[in-house]
């Protein structure tokens, strides 16, 4: 295998600028940051709906958790800032505000209230293991074993339901890594929460750790001398959730794409979730870190609000600014990657815009020419429009996926 550089989903990402719909530049690292956002997007164009969601989005899945009356208290108090002072205002002001806000709400609307996070995991590893197998029937071929690699991955959590899904779906075992570099940012409480079942027939979740720059530096923590991004095996199945947008810019992107395929088996599968924003850029950046403050808080209930600023500059100086990217410019990466969709699912109606694409490699790809032309097609983007459907040659599948658990 050729040596790449391989710039996973959490290297930090440098320094720049975004330009929002109106023109007016908002640093996204700025120490006013929420001011900014909140005073242009609310107060001058009355987006309260897609603000108060990228404030509380976390607690919008299945289980649920804080309330809309608490919600909407939430947003009072931050307009409440604006309107009480003039000039620029310090993100400390907003996070000393989320801090009492959410401190003081009923235990029953915390975000850590509700639902079994392991079955949510479960069902969205689940549901990511059935488009792998949809977008291939015969992965792996005659191998007894599939290898499989989460790019930034972090804790490993839902890379091993997908892991345990797949080999209950093929009959074969599964070694899952998850490709990382170090950082301090936590992940969510959700995952936090998690006890792992027992791998069965797999290996454990292990994680690649490297420089963020040049492959050969990889090892797997706490074996030094093994480096499975170098040893010449190559992967069956890789995934990105959530995690393309994290790469400083799209030429790493890019580049993060052309040297997983030189990676993957010619048979192997590649998935992937993200944001189709442009626009939204700014509310998604503030969504992933209000994430981290309240699974700090939940984590800690007794934290400080020093601390608490201390967790959000420091997400902010590792995974931001983001770069977001529609389906079409996806899509066209993967192409020049060597890559072929497979099933592309809508766009959610909510802000954040997510939605997901299986992509295929080698002869075994299976060209849908029908999905590259539904990204055009707007009539996929409509909520009447199933998420992903598929009639595998290998199983009759035939469920439409919840577009929470993808």
């Amino acid at each position: 295998m050729n040596t790449v550089n391989l710039n996973t989903a959490h290297s930090s990402a440098q320094a720049q600028s975004s330009v929002n719909s109106s023109s007016t530049k908002i640093e996204t690292r700025s120490p006013t940051f929420i001011g900014d956002l909140l005073k242009q997007h609310v107060t001058n164009i009355g987006r309260n709906k897609d603000f108060m969601y990228a404030m509380t989005y976390h607690s919008d899945n299945e289980f649920g958790a804080i309330r809309q009356a608490d919600k909407a208290d939430l947003m009072t108090r931050l307009e409440n800032i604006c309107s009480n002072h003039q000039g620029k205002i310090t993100n400390k002001k907003f996070i000393d505000c989320i801090h009492d806000w959410y401190l003081r709400i009923p235990n029953e609307s915390r975000v850590s209230s509700g639902g079994d996070p392991n079955q949510h995991l479960s069902n969205k590893g689940m549901d990511i293991a059935k488009m792998i197998i949809a977008a291939n029937p015969n992965l792996g071929g005659d191998k007894a074993s599939l290898r499989m690699v989460d790019i930034g991955g972090n804790d490993g959590k839902l890379t091993h339901f997908v892991a345990k899904h797949l080999g209950d779906l093929t009959g074969k075992s599964v070694e899952p890594y998850v490709l990382e570099v170090q950082t301090e940012t936590s992940w969510d409480q959700n995952s936090r929460s998690v006890a792992l079942p027992d791998a069965g027939k797999n290996a454990p979740v292990k994680t690649i750790y490297y420089n963020g720059t040049d492959i050969n530096t990889g090892s797997v923590s706490g074996e030094k001398s093994k480096n499975p991004l170098t040893d010449g095996t190559s992967f069956d199945v890789a995934m990105y959730q959530h995690s393309l947008h994290h790469f400083p810019n799209s030429v790493a992107q890019q580049n993060s794409l052309k040297q997983l395929s030189d990676m993957l088996d010619n048979s192997g599968v590649v998935t992937i979730s993200e944001h189709n924003s442009a626009l939204s850029e700014h509310e998604i950046d503030l969504m992933h870190a209000v994430t981290e403050l309240y699974s700090e808080m939940d984590n800690d209930p007794n934290i400080s609000k020093e601390k608490l600023l201390d967790c959000y500059n420091t997400y902010m100086n590792e995974q931001t600014p983001s770069e977001y990217f529609s389906k079409e410019k996806l899509l066209d990466m993967a192409t020049k990657a060597g890559f072929e969709a497979a099933s592309v699912t809508k766009a959610s109606a909510t802000p954040d815009h997510v939605y997901s694409i299986t992509l295929t490699k080698g002869e075994k790809s299976l060209g849908h020419q029908s999905v590259v032309d539904s990204l055009t097609d707007r009539k996929t983007l409509m909520p009447s429009r199933d998420k992903f459907e598929t009639d595998s040659r290998a199983m009759v599948l035939k469920r439409t996926l919840s577009s929470n658990n993808v």
